[in-house]
């Protein structure tokens, strides 16, 4: 009982990703995702992820994992939004918070990366992929 999720709701995501920016910034990132949502059972899903806002010059590539409290992973999908920070000189860390359509949630990110070694960052994103 000390681990029971009360709502029944979340999913979690890993996957790679990669960023560049120059004033404005650009980025891609594709992971697997799991759901679980009380009384759907669980989803499965590839979600591919477009970002774009404001950067100092760099450049980054790595891994996540993202945790939210979407109903399952087809709420994922579409337009949402993402902030937060990363620092480090060659390799990097970050968190973002994500929102979305009736979602919240936390990104961690690790990598390489090169530029400036911190980073605050605000982006809007765009979410599609498949589900089973």
């Amino acid at each position: 009982m000390r681990y029971y999720d009360p709502l029944g709701l979340w999913t979690l995501g890993f996957g790679v990703q990669g960023s560049a920016a120059f004033l404005a910034s650009a980025g891609v990132s594709f992971g697997f995702y799991i759901g679980y949502s009380d009384g759907n059972g669980w989803s499965f899903g590839f979600l591919g992820s477009a970002s774009g806002g404001m950067g100092l010059p760099s450049a980054s590539a790595g891994i996540f994992v993202q945790a939210t409290n979407a109903k399952c992973v087809d709420q994922l999908k579409g337009k949402g939004f993402a902030g937060g920070a990363s620092g480090g000189e060659g390799i990097s860390v970050g968190a973002d918070v994500v929102s979305g359509e009736g979602y919240k949630g936390i990104q961690v990110n690790g990598g390489a990366g090169g530029g400036f070694p911190v980073e605050f960052h605000g982006e809007v994103s765009g979410t599609g992929g498949a589900t089973f």
